[in-house]
């Protein structure tokens, strides 16, 4: 049975699977905004995002990504969330499934914490599960072939295994949540970002800003204004 549904993916290279993604926007008390600078796919500054893991909700992923990316500990402000369009790319089945993810792979050693170098010890944790969007495309595949989702769920982890490497487009489904800031903990940086900073509002909404476009979009609204001003609030109560 992997085998057709590996070759079932092959042939659907060119059709778009999603890929959930989750990020949150964090706010201290004095309103100012956490962005992390990535060069990668050409990312620059924006808020810490990343892939949503199998039987992970879109705010657990944002907090962990928060934490892996920015070196950040944060609470949640309300439940709600905030999708942006995303854009698509080619990449494997398994990226960003930490099933796969490469032992102590640390991309950048050295990050630039607030205005001070940081030295990176450790990278992303390799655990067993798979990414949101390598199921869905699993699932999707398996149906071709009449497997039944609790077969699918029973063996997926071996027919990832089997596929991982097959080469898919990813239509990137982000939304991004706001949290306020509770804790600095460079600790928990992985290496996937070079730098990190606060943001006032304004200087991300400026004409000339070099913020990412997701960054710029989400201040263009105003439920997201709100939710940074109240995530405020919650930050300067925090921290009384």
């Amino acid at each position: 049975m992997f085998t057709p549904i590996r070759e079932t993916l092959i042939q659907w290279q060119d059709r778009e699977f999603p890929r959930p993604v989750a990020g949150m926007a964090v706010v201290d008390r004095q309103g100012r905004l956490a962005l992390v600078y990535s060069s990668y796919g050409g990312q620059g500054w924006h808020f810490p995002k990343g892939g949503i893991d199998e039987n992970e909700s879109p705010a657990e992923a944002a907090l962990k990504e928060l934490a892996e990316e920015a070196g950040l500990v944060a609470k949640t402000s309300g439940q709600t969330s905030f999708p942006v369009p995303g854009g698509n790319f080619i990449q494997s089945l398994g990226f960003g499934s930490p099933r796969i993810q490469p032992k102590n792979l640390i991309h950048h050693p050295s990050c630039d914490y607030f205005g001070k170098p940081f030295q990176i010890t450790s990278g992303p944790p390799i655990t067993g599960q798979i990414s949101m969007g390598a199921l869905m495309a699993l699932d999707e595949a398996a149906k071709k072939h009449g497997m039944q989702k609790k077969a699918l769920m029973e063996q997926r982890y071996t027919l990832f295994d089997a596929c991982h490497d097959v080469r898919v487009t990813w239509r990137q489904k982000p939304v991004y949540l706001v949290a306020s800031f509770l804790q600095f903990n460079p600790s928990l940086l992985t290496g996937e970002t070079e730098a990190v900073r606060w943001w006032k509002v304004e200087e991300l909404t400026a004409p000339e800003s070099i913020a990412h476009r997701h960054v710029r979009e989400l201040l263009a609204q105003p439920e997201f204004l709100d939710l940074v001003s109240t995530a405020k609030k919650e930050s300067e109560q925090s921290h009384s």
